[in-house]
């Protein structure tokens, strides 16, 4: 970590008590005169981290700046009077758990009622005029922090990054990901049971980039987790590597091909390229290997961005080996953007993040879909506050976040849809690279409100191999004993010497053992007498006859050097 606490304590105390951090805007706009009482909304921006990481407030921050302004336009009684108090603490680097310590203590002191000689928390019905709302992107251990202190203080938060497991515990927390890791995990799951492979290979990122390496171990975790619980007749075989190093993914490749045909890529779309070009030269391009790629990169489409990679900067004789492995790849993606809809706003957030927030956003990171989702999280608060405002100082957080269950709010860029508990659905496509129009086509749909895995207009596919037909088994048909490539060429010939290889292996075992046997001496019975000197019968003079031996007889003399003595 690259801030220790000691520095980040006194800087958390700080921040509280600086006024500069907190700004409060009024709007222009006066109340109507038919309501009964002027409420003033208090929004709590709660951003832990900045710079490299996703959930930054200098990323984060415009999304919610642009939408609030859009919002007092459209809803000037709302925002007749309405303040924004912003909770910022800097900090690359910040674990999960870390940033959930300290947006519980920034809310514990920016929400606790200070009048009394105790500090206390404000109900809802003893609010006299403000109405408090949390907007926060936030980590999974940052938005269960929050969710509880919530219950407590009874203050609606909505979480804009995160999907929380046990909304039961949460009920005044709204989860409002766009990109549901635990739905993915889901997804993938059903995608492998639809097509009978059981066995599959999970091959993790171990990149330290921290803008990457924490929803890789979300995303790797969730999915372990529900096929050891949830779906028990699927067996993971999990590998790791580091995209950073080169060496680690061929290797990785090497050791997963001989496990399963199936693989699940859990990575970035920059080393996704990598991987599949790598797996080209292996051999893995002849169709009996299959990959999921999961879209785990924040900007842009996921289709878009992998058909983008491999048509812009990449070389001859690599584009083409990944024409021939595209066709057995398949893209999971959250739901379509129209980023053309969104065109004037998401300029808006990257012209505010410079000059507001002291932070450059490259072109091609415009198009950012958690940026994206906290804009649209902030829209919906502002419109159920709206449609709520009469009514506003005796709702409970509970009851306001009830408001936003089973609904749909139209958006420009895409449809935002809720469960019956408030989380935010997202539904999964599953798309196919076509090679003559050379994009991807969806030809799947994972349901989230169903939970159900369906072709899309009866969509069949394709799977142009001259080795198997679709779908593959994930048991690979070529594991050479070397652990050898089995590329197309290579498998003709692999097919002949291995045969060859295990005949002279068994002649050669069958020659060994007749040797052995042939050479070995028979083993006869060697039973040792213990004989006596005195009971030997010596006769004399008869070299022919047999000595005899006798346990009672009184035994001659002993003969002297030179007789004849036989004894058998």
């Amino acid at each position: 970590m690259g801030i220790t606490w000691r520095f980040i304590y006194p800087l958390v105390c700080g921040i509280l008590m600086v006024p500069s951090w907190v700004s409060s805007q009024s709007g222009q706009n006066g109340a109507s005169s038919g309501s009964k009482q002027r409420v003033r909304i208090n929004f709590v921006q709660m951003i832990i981290g900045d710079r490299t990481t996703n959930l930054g407030y200098n990323l984060i921050g415009p999304a919610y700046d642009v939408a609030l302004e859009k919002a007092s336009r459209a809803f000037p009684k709302l925002f007749a009077d309405y303040t924004v108090t912003r909770f910022f603490v800097p900090g690359v680097g910040l674990s999960c758990e870390e940033s959930a310590g300290m947006a519980s203590e920034g809310l514990y002191t920016l929400l606790a009622d200070r009048t009394s000689s105790e500090d206390r928390f404000p109900v809802a019905h003893s609010r006299t005029k403000d109405f408090r709302i949390v907007l926060s992107p936030g980590c999974m251990f940052q938005a269960m922090a929050l969710g509880d202190f919530a219950r407590e203080a009874d203050v609606p938060v909505l979480a804009s990054s995160t999907s929380v497991p046990n909304p039961e515990r949460f009920p005044s927390l709204l989860a409002l990901s766009a990109t549901s890791y635990s739905t993915l995990a889901r997804a993938v799951a059903e995608v492998l049971r639809r097509f009978g492979w059981i066995k599959f290979n999970l091959l993790c990122d171990r990149n330290p980039d921290p803008s990457q390496i924490q929803s890789i171990e979300v995303i790797c975790a969730l999915i372990l987790s529900y096929a050891q619980t949830r779906a028990r007749e699927l067996s993971a075989v999990v590998s790791y590597f580091d995209s950073s190093r080169a060496e680690t993914i061929g290797r990785v490749l090497s050791d997963s091909r001989q496990q399963s045909t199936v693989n699940v890529l859990a990575s970035y779309t920059d080393t996704y390229q990598v991987l599949l070009a790598e797996a080209t030269r292996t051999g893995m391009d002849t169709g009996q290997y299959v990959f999921l790629l999961l879209p785990l990169s924040p900007f842009m489409q996921m289709e878009e961005a992998v058909a983008g990679h491999f048509t812009r900067g990449v070389k001859d004789a690599t584009l083409s080996g990944l024409s021939r492995i595209l066709p057995f790849v398949f893209v999971l993606n959250f739901d379509d953007v129209s980023w053309a809809a969104v065109t004037n706003e998401t300029a808006e957030m990257k012209a505010l993040s410079l000059s507001r927030y002291n932070w450059t956003i490259s072109s091609d990171r415009e198009h950012h879909v958690i940026r994206l989702a906290a804009y649209e999280s902030a829209l919906a608060a502002a419109q159920v506050l709206n449609e709520s405002y009469e009514d506003l100082l005796s709702t409970t957080a509970q009851g306001f976040v009830r408001k936003f269950f089973d609904r749909s709010f139209d958006f420009p860029a895409r449809k935002f849809k809720t469960s019956s508990t408030g989380s935010r659905l997202c539904d999964i496509s599953v798309k196919q690279y076509h090679t003559l129009t050379k994009t991807f086509q969806t030809v799947l749909l994972f349901d989230n409100a169903r939970l159900l895995l369906s072709a899309v207009n009866k969509t069949s596919l394709r799977w142009p191999s001259n080795l198997t037909s679709f779908p593959p088994s994930h048991t690979p048909t070529c594991r050479d004993v070397f652990s050898e490539r089995c590329s197309t060429l290579t498998n003709q010939s692999n097919y002949i010497v291995l045969p060859v290889v295990i005949a002279c292996v068994v002649v050669g075992v069958l020659l060994a053992t007749a040797i052995f046997l042939r050479c070995r001496t028979t083993k006869t019975d060697v039973t040792w007498w213990t004989v006596q000197v005195t009971d030997i019968v010596w006769q004399r003079g008869a070299t022919s006859k047999r000595a005899s031996i006798f346990t009672d007889h009184r035994p001659d003399p002993i003969p002297e050097f030179g007789q004849d003595l036989r004894l058998l």
